[in-house]
């Protein structure tokens, strides 16, 4: 089985987990960008922008 992506956006920020089969963290990321510091309701530019790999 591939590995899994798990997505968090709240209100203060976005933060994402990359897991493994069984559900391990093998990665984390996290940025301010929570749904209330998204400019101009660009909520698909701004979670294109996010931090990644």
């Amino acid at each position: 089985m591939t590995d899994l992506i798990a997505v968090d956006w709240g209100t203060s920020s976005l933060r994402g987990a990359r897991l493994d089969a069984s559900g391990r963290v093998l990665e984390e990321r996290s940025a301010p960008l929570g749904i209330l510091n998204v400019p101009n309701g660009n909520f698909a530019g701004t979670f294109a922008a996010s931090p990644g790999p």
